[in-house]
């Protein structure tokens, strides 16, 4: 006798005591870094240091992701001054993550740079 296919129910996250959490994110293209500061190829780059010094982010092949609570701790990020900005605005704007994706959108008012 075949087993009944499991149903799976969505999150209801109206419901408070059952709400999972949720917090925002910006996905942003790595071209709004320069190379020194979003290259994971380099050993003194934002994605390393996120390893290295365990600043809450994590770290793909195309694209590294960090906690914009790190602007709090500003000497952690005084070598990314670019980076710095970014997720300070983000902050302020209610972002919790912002992800840096070779994939990513570019937006209005940010640097660009080619690398």
């Amino acid at each position: 006798m075949p087993s009944a296919t499991p149903q799976i129910t969505p999150f209801d996250i109206t419901d408070s005591a059952t709400q999972p959490l949720i917090e925002p994110m910006l996905v942003l293209s790595t071209g709004h870094l320069p190379e020194n500061e979003g290259s994971s190829n380099l050993h003194d780059s934002l994605p390393n240091r996120i390893l290295d010094d365990k600043l809450g982010g994590l770290i793909r092949d195309k694209s590294f992701m960090i906690n914009t609570l790190v602007t709090e701790h500003s000497d952690k990020l005084r070598h990314f001054p670019v980076a710095y900005s970014i997720l300070s605005r983000a902050r302020r704007g209610g972002i919790v993550w912002v992800m840096f994706d070779a994939d990513g959108d570019f937006m209005d008012g940010l640097p660009t740079y080619d690398w």
